[in-house]
């Protein structure tokens, strides 16, 4: 496969060139003042949340920076910087995710579900600074990117993305789910008009909360949601991160449009987002055959006869579930990786839990 990544010595000299544009105008007082203040706004915001202030200080930050986003140099700035992010974002992969905007989302109704959807979308995974309104004419006044999330059509300069409906309602209902193509990759919740060609929030929301699961269901033979029966599976997408994928393409989306609108914005975030792996082994037997003991070897043999079982407890072959050794030496040739380890330790053992006590030799 070729290799599409950029290359280190690429990135970083794309940076390079982002840095010395930036440098090249922070000399300005105005420009000077317009960066503090973000970086003020940031703090105010932190502030907030962990219960320091209240939603006042971060208001008065936002109105001195619409101010200086009026004058000539902040505007140069601001467009100068967004022209390198679009080249920017042009050449990065999969791996990287651009936030270059603040922006404001309106909705005539903010819902929990709604919150919690907005802040995985802009905040964990982006690393946006964002806001909620239901208020219109503050949504109208505001500059910079604007997320009409409603029915609404009369705002002008708006990213409009068409509500499915799940993010207003309450409780757990049965929701018309249709895959269809998008960029390469599943996507559901279709809207008619609008910016962008699903619901996105909804659809983040509907998996990211495991909505299917509320809903009637078959359980498996141990009482659990099959992963079988989840949309992901039957769609084909359960071993992708499709909200990220999502996410990165609503980016792309707004970036076109704001160009459109020839609106300027400062990139103010360059997350890297590199692909980790952690292993994680949820040890509920830990042998299958050996350290049971001969009660219950003898009683496992006659409800279910097999010759495995006779030459694993001769010393013949290895357990099938002693696979120990072979993933420490998986793990040790691979440096990174640092497994983690769950072992059932139930004091007694039940109808589904029959590992060995935690008290015998085996286990210690």
């Amino acid at each position: 496969m070729k290799e599409i990544n950029p290359t280190k010595a690429e990135i970083d000299e794309q940076i390079t060139d982002l840095t010395d544009l930036r440098d090249s105008v922070v000399d300005d007082e105005q420009v000077k003042e317009y960066i503090a203040k973000r970086r003020e706004l940031r703090e105010a915001e932190a502030d907030i949340a962990d219960g320091l202030a209240d939603d006042s200080l971060a208001d008065i930050v936002r109105g001195e920076i619409a101010k200086l986003r009026k004058t000539a140099s902040v505007k140069a700035f601001v467009k100068q910087l967004f022209y390198c992010s679009l080249k920017f974002f042009g050449n990065l992969s999969a791996n990287f995710l651009i936030c270059a905007f603040m922006l404001i989302i309106y909705s005539p109704l903010i819902t929990a579900r709604l919150q919690y959807t907005s802040s995985f979308i802009f905040k964990e995974l982006l690393g946006c600074v964002y806001e909620l309104t239901t208020d219109e004419e503050k949504f109208t006044r505001a500059e910079g990117v604007k997320i009409n999330y409603s029915h609404l059509t009369h705002f002008a300069q708006a990213f409009t993305i068409q509500p499915q409906g799940v993010l207003q309602q309450t409780g757990i209902l049965v929701q018309p789910v249709e895959c269809f193509e998008y960029n390469g990759n599943k996507a559901f919740f279709k809207t008619t008009s609008g910016d962008f060609p699903f619901d996105i929030f909804a659809a983040t929301f509907y998996l990211l909360s495991r909505y299917e699961e509320y809903l009637p269901h078959t359980n498996d033979s141990y009482g659990r949601f099959s992963h079988e029966n989840s949309l992901a599976f039957k769609e084909g997408f359960l071993q992708l991160p499709l909200i990220n994928i999502w996410a990165k393409d609503l980016v792309k989306t707004i970036i076109e449009k704001l160009a459109s609108f020839s609106i300027h914005h400062s990139l103010f975030v360059i997350r890297h987002n590199p692909f980790s792996f952690l292993p994680t082994y949820d040890i509920d037997i830990a042998y299958s055959y050996k350290h049971k003991g001969l009660l219950r070897n003898t009683g496992g043999f006659f409800k279910h006869p097999s010759p495995a079982r006779i030459k694993v407890l001769l010393g013949v072959e290895q357990d099938p579930f002693d696979t120990y050794e072979w993933l420490h030496q998986l793990h040790a040739a691979h440096q990174q990786v640092l497994p983690i380890y769950f072992f059932l330790v139930a004091e007694k053992n039940g109808l589904y839990d029959k590992n060995i006590l935690p008290h015998h030799s085996a286990m210690q």
